[in-house]
């Protein structure tokens, strides 16, 4: 996840609870990650590949 300069506090705990309380325990986040930016294609797609090397 990409924080917003306004969103400095945020926790992964609290990303975690706040995702668990809106979906169903199937689609529970398990894992979260803060990064500066995220990698994108000339095309605009989201670079999965290079997130994954990443963690």
């Amino acid at each position: 996840m990409v924080r917003r300069p306004d969103a400095g506090h945020l926790s992964e705990g609290e990303i975690m609870m706040y995702v668990a309380e809106r979906v169903a325990p199937y689609k529970r986040v398990r894992q979260v990650t803060f990064t500066d930016t995220v990698p994108r294609a000339a095309s605009g797609k989201i670079l999965r590949r290079e997130l994954r090397e990443r963690t």
